[in-house]
């Protein structure tokens, strides 16, 4: 028998195993742990749910959901996150098809409409969840996700137009994130709440903020671990790993051990000031190199006029494809999202 009920603190422990038996099969195979808090994570995106599938006592299956104020088309509404589907190998079937339509039944009584939610490239097996089983509605493919792992660099930085530093969070960098995002067609709202925990560098131009960048390390919450990559990356980094023993010059990733990520979660330039930006992405990787993170990691869609821009840094790609759906049909908003630009905060996904 199957039993689903709502997450409980003293599952944490039982959610942390299954999370380490569902790892994120992809181009790119990660597993991605929670330790030692599953519901942290969870905590940092917003007002959320988790359900679990309890099956002859045994914890079989999870699902959450988390909504937050969004900009959609211009106008602010919630949009719900759907995440951690995660089902023990040895209990598929009833399981995920129950889950499936608990959720479907709390999301009805939520009110929801927007449905959001992101699937690594590759991911065969979580594919036709998205066209509509047990209730659910069948989901739009929003486009792809670059998220682009740059490689830290210790470089001289030198501007005789900005003035760069570190500072504290406030009202003229909110603004400037706020205003920046308005162009986007779905994005998130940025508040002294949303950004707490970042550290944030800004270049300023005769007292006047002209570029700001929000950096996020988000290890105590959620662990990449790197299960493997496609036979070229492979060669790749070995390659590298060589050159880095003659004269070290990089922090690489091992197989079977998280990854040390240091995210980009939010960043703007004024009209003008994209070199601002310029000079604050060296920045940002001055300090993950000096503080040994293996990349200085970014999403941006596909249609993303700046995917060129941060397409020039030595990187690594991990795709990744974002689908959405309207619970009240509401096609026009819909079909107005797929012909636009959004922007994902992928520190949280």
């Amino acid at each position: 028998m199957v039993v689903i009920r709502e997450a409980l603190s003293n599952d944490n422990a039982a959610l942390l195993k299954l999370t380490s038996l569902t790892p994120m099969k992809g181009r790119i195979s990660l597993r991605i742990d929670r330790n030692p808090d599953f519901f942290s994570l969870l905590s940092k995106r917003g007002e959320n749910k988790v359900l679990v599938a309890e099956r002859n006592g045994t914890l079989a299956g999870c699902f959450s959901v988390s909504n937050t104020e969004t900009l959609v088309n211009g106008r602010l509404e919630k949009v719900y996150y759907l995440a951690d589907l995660k089902i023990h190998p040895l209990h598929g079937g009833i399981t995920l098809i129950r889950l499936l339509g608990t959720m479907m039944d709390y999301l009805k009584q939520c009110g929801a409409d927007l449905l959001f939610c992101t699937a690594a490239f590759g991911n065969e097996k979580v594919l036709p969840l998205f066209d509509g089983r047990a209730g659910f509605p069948e989901f739009h493919p929003a486009g792809t996700f670059r998220v682009y792992q740059i490689i830290p660099l210790n470089s001289r930085i030198n501007s005789k137009k900005y003035s760069l530093s570190e500072t504290e969070i406030n009202d003229a960098v909110i603004s400037l994130y706020n205003m920046f995002y308005s162009g986007y067609d779905v994005a998130p709202v940025y508040s002294l709440s949303s950004l707490y925990g970042t550290r944030t560098l800004t270049a300023m131009e005769e007292g006047n903020l002209k570029a700001s960048i929000s950096l996020s390390d988000i290890s105590d919450s959620k662990q990449n671990v790197l299960l493997g990559l496609p036979s070229i990356l492979n060669l790749a980094v070995s390659v590298l790993r060589l050159l880095n023993r003659i004269a070290p010059f990089l922090n690489l990733p091992e197989i079977g051990k998280p990854v040390k990520i240091l995210y980009i979660k939010a960043f703007a330039f004024s009209e003008g000031c994209e070199d601002g930006l310029e000079l604050l992405i060296k920045s940002a990787r001055q300090l993950a190199f000096r503080e040994r993170y293996y990349y200085l990691t970014v999403g941006i869609h596909e249609r993303d006029r700046l995917a060129r821009f941060f397409k020039k840094y030595l990187h690594f790609t991990f795709q990744s494809l974002g689908f959405i759906v309207s619970m009240r049909g509401n096609n026009e908003k819909i079909n107005k999202i797929l012909k636009g630009v959004l922007f994902e905060d992928y520190s949280l996904v």
